[in-house]
């Protein structure tokens, strides 16, 4: 499967081949060679997990991230955190925007992104202070 981004990349070059611009069309097609390398790379070392669990209500759980990949987001690191409600989750989400506006929602699932390293870790301390947090409260996990 190809990415939007390659597909636009790809038409690019083949205009500007037709504009009588051979050096950007190359160029161009390099620099999708390029990406296209980079992510079956990123795609290779991407760790998933998707579990379901039950007990009364029923809650599915999607992990999937790469290792640090050495900077920023535009380095390619990322994990992906997705909740969804299969059978009587109650659960609300709060959201609120750089300006002020919050919303409040009752989704089927949610999901949460981070791109980079530092994010990464941040995310990582973020959900330990949460585990550390519901043991204290006696908070018992549902078995797997």
């Amino acid at each position: 499967m190809t990415h939007p981004v390659d597909d636009r990349a790809v038409l690019l070059a083949a205009l500007r081949e037709r504009e009588g611009a051979p050096q950007e069309a190359a160029l161009l097609r390099e620099l999708v060679h390029e990406v296209r390398t980079l992510r079956r790379q990123q795609e290779a070392h991407t760790h998933r997990v998707e579990l379901e669990l039950s007990s009364i209500t029923v809650m599915n759980v999607q992990v999937e991230s790469t290792p640090p990949c050495g900077g920023d987001a535009g380095h390619g690191a990322f994990t992906r955190l997705r909740l969804a409600d299969e059978a009587g989750t109650c659960w609300s989400l709060v959201a609120e925007e750089y300006d002020g506006t919050v919303y409040e929602l009752e989704p089927r699932s949610v999901e949460l992104v981070v791109r980079g390293d530092d994010e990464q870790g941040q995310l990582l301390a973020a959900l330990q202070v949460a585990v550390q947090v519901m043991r204290q409260a006696r908070v018992e996990p549902t078995p797997l």
